[in-house]
């Protein structure tokens, strides 16, 4: 008789947990569905007020998140290797993006790109006009094709209204044999700040745009191609005239970025210099009227 009681004791306990687990699951997607779909926010919900931009630490590669309280914009999502972590953090960041932009088809910048697709609900693809047969490449593309996202191909000249940001496209203005020279180069702006990315852009796409744009200038900078003496020139330097400048690199990495001219260049422009391979994640934001900047390191 005592052995029959516990066992329906047993029974009971159990059906009460599963009972607990069943409700506990419908609540998270219940909240999932909410926040991410339905835009109500929770009070863990990361903070979005204002203009932000979070560089996230990818080792060699780049990866950006420009944010405001209603819009987000990646630009570039770095390598395959560290696809499902860029993808997770975007997630948890972000929600959902309302725009994914790829400055040109090189594994550092997009090789987590089908990774970010299938993990993060995406508007629209931008893109240069170069296409490549590697696999992270066609990978995206059968994402792209899977959810029937929108691609758009970027042109000097465009003006982007992407949410309450401003995008404007200032390259490619002509294509070469060079992927990097081919870079995609934007300003974003929302709220009066703005950030100027440039991808691997080296110095003769930077003369080029100098030639073909008169206003520059941003508040902070995405160094070209993760701080390489062939990227960042004086001159081009001078007409963005930055408060702060952000490298994306790898700790220790073998092309021995960034390179010493360049940080000089920097400093001698008087930015506030930060690195992912120094201080991890860095996120540059506005409040108050000022610049702030929080780094993971």
């Amino acid at each position: 008789m005592e052995k029959a009681e516990r066992k329906r004791g047993r029974k009971r306990v159990g059906a009460v947990l599963r009972w607990v687990f069943i409700s506990l699951l419908a609540v998270l997607a219940a909240l999932f569905i909410l926040h991410n779909y339905l835009g109500v926010g929770f009070p863990w919900s990361p903070k979005r007020e204002g203009f932000s931009v979070t560089f996230i630490d990818v080792e060699q590669g780049d990866a950006a998140l420009i944010m405001t309280e209603t819009t987000a914009i990646a630009v570039d999502v770095g390598p395959a290797d560290q696809g499902e972590t860029t993808a997770d953090r975007i997630f948890a960041l972000a929600g959902k993006l309302d725009c994914v932009v790829i400055t040109h088809p090189h594994e550092d910048h997009m090789g987590a790109l089908s990774e970010v697709l299938e993990t993060v609900p995406t508007d629209r693809v931008v893109m240069n006009a170069d296409a490549s047969d590697v696999s992270y490449f066609t990978r995206a593309l059968d994402v792209i094709e899977k959810k029937d996202i929108p691609v758009t191909e970027a042109k000097a000249g465009d003006a982007l209204e992407i949410g309450d940001i401003k995008v404007e496209i200032f390259a490619p203005i002509a294509y070469t044999d060079d992927k990097n020279s081919n870079s995609i180069v934007l300003r974003a702006t929302a709220g009066g700040v703005s950030v100027l990315i440039t991808g691997d852009a080296t110095n003769e796409e930077e003369d080029a745009i100098l030639k073909r744009y008169r206003d520059l200038k941003a508040d902070i900078l995405k160094v070209g191609h993760h701080g390489s003496s062939t990227s960042t020139g004086e001159r081009f330097l001078k007409a963005v005239s930055p408060s702060v400048a952000v490298i994306s690199c790898g700790e220790g990495n073998a092309y021995g970025h960034p390179h010493y001219s360049t940080l000089t260049r920097l400093s001698d422009a008087g930015a506030e210099i930060y690195r992912t391979d120094k201080n991890g994640t860095v996120t540059v934001y506005a409040e108050d009227g000022e610049l702030k900047v929080k780094t993971q390191n």
